[in-house]
C-alpha cells in the first residue's frame, strides 16, 4: 500500500484539490495488487495443501498458478481431517492425516482451485496418507 500512497502523492504534488476518478483509482489499485503478488512458480511440481476461501481444503501436485487460482493434479478434497500429530493444516502438510478418522474425496485428475487463501508446500509422504 505504501507504493499506492506514493503514486497518489506524486500525482497531486502541490495540488490542494485532490480529484481522482473511479477509473484512475481502480487502475492504481490494480497496479498495486500486481506489484504485491508473490511469485509461487518455484513450487510448481511440488505437493501442496491449499485452502480456498469458498471451496475448502485440497492436497495435490501444483501444476499451475495464476494470481489467487491454482491448478492441482491427482488432488484430494479434505472435508474433515485428523492429523498424524498436531491440529492445523501445517501438520497435515508435514505429517499427513489419519485416513480412518478423516473424510476425504478423490483423487481427481485435475482440479482448479479458485481464490485460495493459504498454500503450504507439503511432501510425498504426507500426500500418500490421503491414499495416493
Amino acid at each position: 500500500m505504501q507504493a499506492l500512497t506514493e503514486i497518489i502523492n506524486a500525482k497531486f504534488k502541490g495540488n490542494k484539490k485532490m480529484e481522482l476518478t473511479l477509473s484512475e483509482l481502480k487502475r492504481l489499485l490494480q497496479k498495486e495488487q500486481q506489484n504485491t503478488t508473490l511469485d509461487l512458480s518455484d513450487y510448481i511440481g511440488e505437493y501442496v495443501v491449499v485452502r480456498a476461501n469458498l471451496a475448502g481444503t485440497f492436497i495435490g501436485k501444483l501444476e499451475a498458478i495464476a494470481g489467487r487460482d491454482v491448478v492441482l493434479s491427482d488432488a484430494y478434497h479434505a472435508w474433515m481431517w485428523k492429523t498424524m500429530g498436531g491440529i492445523t493444516l501445517l501438520s497435515v502438510a508435514n505429517n499427513g492425516i489419519n485416513l480412518e478418522e478423516s473424510r476425504i474425496d478423490g483423487p481427481t485428475k485435475t482440479v482448479v482451485v479458485a481464490d485460495f487463501c493459504e498454500l503450504i508446500v507439503s511432501c510425498e509422504m504426507a500426500y500418500k496418507t490421503f491414499g495416493g
